[in-house]
């Protein structure tokens, strides 16, 4: 950061979000991970992925960015195999004051 550079001068509520990335990288783990918290706790896979969904929307909403079907469907299948998944987006203003998810 540039020196001087003062956090407490940026007007938050005029921040615009141009575009995100947002990259994951895995092996196996969150399969696993799902597979046994699933097991531990008495649900089907299926169940507990739709349930771990619901979670992703409920985190992205928070911050203001709803996912459209194609972010939904490329994190659904990185939950039930072992896979990398990339995603940029270039969100668009929509006519609430949440920005859309639009992957390119």
């Amino acid at each position: 950061m540039p020196s001087g550079f003062d956090l407490s001068s940026l007007d938050f509520d005029q921040a615009k979000l141009l575009d995100a990335t947002w990259t994951i990288e895995d092996e196996g783990f969150v399969k696993a991970r799902n597979s046994a918290c699933a097991s531990l706790i008495g649900l089907k896979e299926k169940r507990y992925h739709q349930i771990h969904l619901t979670a992703l929307r409920r985190e992205l909403l928070a911050i203001g960015l709803i996912p459209d079907a194609g972010i939904e469907e490329a994190y659904a299948a990185y939950l039930t195999k072992a896979a990398n998944s990339c995603s940029a987006s270039n969100p668009r203003p929509t006519t609430s004051s949440n920005s859309a998810l639009q992957p390119t």
